[in-house]
């Protein structure tokens, strides 16, 4: 079987990098964003995020679709690589379709769940120091931390376990 490793990009990359280890020790970079639009080649109407509390299903072509349209408007947003966007986090197709236009812009995705209550979330929004943040559709602008392209893929906060 495979190994799966997620490492941080290379300095010059703007997406996030996979190294996949096979049986044979032989390694192999991906650019995790590059996946996508793979699979959206390869298997273009095949079925890729289904959402059932949205009654929704997007094939792989949809989906790469989705995720450039909204990196896209980050980006006209002043969305940049090594920006910190903090990603209210919903369990749906959009919270995924945001998350993979983060990787493909570069930015640091910063996952947070919305059960955290208001106490958490403005603890958890000191500490990281987001530029924007994105609650679904809507994109709060706060300062602009800037820092640089080869900062942080994820910032994930955990319950401690």
């Amino acid at each position: 079987d495979d190994i799966l490793v997620v490492a941080p990009a290379h300095p010059r990359l703007t997406s996030l990098a996979v190294q996949v280890v096979t049986p044979r020790a032989v390694t192999i970079n991906v650019i995790v964003s590059d996946l996508l639009r793979e699979r959206a080649l390869l298997q273009g109407r095949d079925p890729a995020l289904i959402d059932p509390a949205a009654g929704l299903s997007l094939s792989w072509s949809e989906v790469d679709r989705k995720v450039e349209d909204a990196a896209r408007r980050l980006e006209r947003s002043g969305v940049r690589p090594g920006h910190r966007v903090l990603l209210m986090a919903e369990g749906s197709a959009r919270f995924a379709i945001n998350l993979y236009a983060c990787i493909r812009i570069g930015t640091t995705a910063i996952p947070l769940s919305r059960r955290l209550g208001p106490t958490l979330t403005q603890a958890a929004i000191a500490s990281v120091g987001p530029s924007v943040i994105l609650d679904g559709e809507s994109l709060h602008s706060l300062t602009q931390f800037e820092t640089g392209p080869e900062g942080d893929a994820f910032v994930v906060f955990t319950s401690g376990t």
